[in-house]
C-alpha cells in the first residue's frame, strides 16, 4: 500500500515537470524544481533514525509496530523513486 502511494506521489510530481528529449544527443531534460532534494533528504532523516534507533535498543526490532512503520516508510520513499526514475 505505501508503494502504491509512494508511485502515485511520484508520478504527480513528474507530472509537474515536464521532460524533454533530444535523441541526437541522447540526452532527458528535466527542468529544476525544488521538491527533489528535500524528499531525499527527509528520506535519508527518516531512515538514518531508524537505524539509530535499532543500533541502542535492539530489541525494537522485535516490536512489529517498528518493523510495520519502517517497511511502510521504505516502500513509500521507494515508490516515489521508482516513479521518478521509470519516468525517465
Amino acid at each position: 500500500m505505501a508503494l502504491a502511494i509512494g508511485v502515485a506521489l511520484g508520478a504527480a510530481i513528474l507530472r509537474r515537470a515536464p521532460l524533454k528529449g533530444d535523441r541526437a544527443r541522447g540526452i532527458v531534460h528535466r527542468p529544476a524544481d525544488f521538491t527533489v532534494l528535500p524528499l531525499i533528504l527527509l528520506a535519508f532523516g527518516i531512515k538514518y533514525t531508524f537505524a539509530v534507533m535499532a543500533a541502542i535498543s535492539p530489541e525494537l526490532l522485535q516490536e512489529t509496530s517498528y518493523r510495520l512503520a519502517d517497511v511502510a516508510i521504505s516502500g513509500f520513499f521507494a515508490g516515489i523513486s521508482s516513479a521518478s526514475s521509470h519516468a525517465i
